[in-house]
């Protein structure tokens, strides 16, 4: 017998099962989630449902992302000035590299290397070289051919004028590598120390002033870097906050921290108990806060730079009974930390295994990210061979 369907025997149903709808919302990303939550009062209270969190971390770890597209992992151990290669899932292929050479003259003690930036352009480092005592050396340089160019050298000659915190970026509107740092200085009408932050264009060859840096506020913590914007926590006396450069629009974005983490950011303490660590996760800017009195660790993540209510507590991990402090974070998920023995070891925060990797170190380490692709015709190397002076012996 035929059926016919009309209007009057066809019910379209108005509800979505509740799956089908977490399934959907658990592929967005954090910025889009997060303003969906005024759409109506079940999608504001998505992040306290336990079964929504458990798919967003899984598909959240599980995504592939541009930014590790021909990327792999270096370690930075800077009290044994030391750098190494990390390849591997889990980090368990390990080589020491060697810094480079430099000439005889430099070759003295007291000195050390230190990597400018926590990622690559194409397959280029930027280093400082100092010599205690000396002017301050950057260094471009190429671990893969052990080439290396001195690209710039600042010379100490006036102790009311210095600068720090020099970071190296890559503006893709203008096909152009930058450079920023603050200068700080003595003013001659008040007391105190005045800053002020500078760039410097490859493409222009020179430096200017660009932005007031706050006052009564210093830089703590490594950086990190992701799409052209670099990030790192600013303190003042009174709270602790994330500072972005976008060194294509060449603006500074900043982005307080969530409320959860007020009692955490505890700086210069003679016994660390709580210990926060800026890092990538997955693409994602984040941050790690360790608790070291309950062998645990909390890790963060930011939705959108600029609005507080965007971060979001992704992962709560421990105890672990062996952790002394995680490191940072490789692909996938893996943690890189040192074990109360001071081993290294992989934390998979996927599965909770841990696997030693066979290096023992009690030194400060940072996780940077090495990319061999070329950004633009000839790369960054061949542009700093034209517009800075160079020579291998300083």
């Amino acid at each position: 017998m035929d059926i016919t369907l009309t209007d009057s025997n066809v019910q379209v149903s108005n509800h979505i099962p509740d799956d089908i709808i977490f399934s959907i919302l658990s592929k967005l990303s954090l910025k889009s989630l997060k303003r969906f939550e005024c759409v109506c009062k079940p999608w504001s209270l998505l992040f306290d449902s336990p079964s929504f969190m458990t798919m967003y971390r899984n598909y959240f770890l599980s995504k592939d992302h541009s930014f590790y597209d021909d990327m792999s992992l270096l370690l930075h151990l800077k009290g044994e000035n030391a750098l190494y290669s990390l390849s591997g899932e889990r980090f368990e292929n390990m080589v020491k590299l060697d810094w480079p050479k430099l000439s005889l003259r430099d070759r003295r003690n007291n000195y050390f290397f230190d990597v400018l930036g926590p990622i690559s352009f194409s397959g280029t480092l930027f280093l400082q070289y100092h010599y205690i005592g000396d002017d301050r050396k950057f260094i471009a340089w190429k671990p893969t051919t052990t080439e290396f160019k001195i690209i710039y050298a600042e010379s100490y000659r006036n102790s009311n004028v210095w600068s720090d915190q020099y970071q190296v970026g890559y503006d893709h509107v203008k096909d152009d590598y930058k450079m920023i740092r603050r200068t700080h200085y003595f003013p001659t009408s008040n007391h105190g120390i005045s800053s002020f932050w500078e760039i410097f264009s490859l493409n222009n060859n020179s430096w200017r002033k660009i932005h007031d840096s706050f006052p009564d506020s210093y830089i703590c913590g490594e950086e990190v870097y992701v799409d052209g914007v670099s990030h790192w926590w600013e303190k003042t006396k009174t709270y602790t906050y994330l500072e972005s450069f976008d060194f294509s629009k060449e603006s500074f974005i900043t982005t307080l921290m969530p409320s959860y983490t007020d009692d955490v950011f505890v700086f210069n303490s003679i016994k660390w108990t709580r210990k926060r660590i800026l890092t990538v996760l997955n693409g994602s800017v984040a941050f790690i806060v360790n608790f070291e009195e309950t062998n645990t660790f909390h890790i963060s993540i930011l939705g959108e730079l600029g609005v507080k209510e965007s971060w979001i507590k992704l992962f709560i991990v421990g105890p672990l009974s062996c952790l002394k402090t995680p490191i940072g974070i490789g692909k996938k998920g893996n943690i890189l930390i040192r074990k109360k023995d001071n081993k290294l070891a992989c934390f998979d925060i996927s599965t909770g295994t841990i696997d030693e990797i066979g290096v023992t170190t009690k030194s400060h380490g940072k996780i940077l990210f090495y990319n061999k692709r070329f950004l633009s015709n000839g790369g960054i190397y061949s542009k700093f061979s034209s517009c800075f002076h160079h020579s291998e012996a300083i």
